[in-house]
């Protein structure tokens, strides 16, 4: 089953920990990443600046992960939490990936 948690919530990470973000909090280790599931900074830094919203980010990262070819399978295979910055997941790419994974039969359990 896939978890997601932020970085800074370690009580919520479960089984392997698997960063999908651009960078790691100091001090802070994942077991591994993902790469093919970060959002770029082109668009990281747009949604921040406000140059882009939330549904244009939405539609650029969602387009990054529908060119991911991986074997989703693997996924399925015990326990991971995918980590990110965002402290809460409301605007969290994590939350994006989650919905996404769901529709690819990928076990999500609650997003976090």
């Amino acid at each position: 089953m896939i978890h997601t948690a932020s970085w800074f919530n370690k009580q919520d990470w479960k089984g392997i920990s698997i960063s999908v973000s651009l960078s790691t909090p100091k001090g802070l280790i994942a077991d591994t990443e993902l790469s093919c599931f970060k959002p770029t900074w082109d668009i990281v830094r747009a949604l921040q600046a406000n140059t882009i919203t939330w549904e244009e980010y939405k539609d650029k990262y969602i387009a990054i992960l529908n060119r991911v070819d991986i074997d989703f399978s693997t996924l399925n295979n015990g326990e991971h939490t995918l980590l990110c910055w965002e402290k809460t997941p409301e605007r969290c790419h994590r939350s994006l990936l989650a919905g996404w994974l769901k529709e690819k039969d990928i076990d999500v359990g609650q997003v976090r």
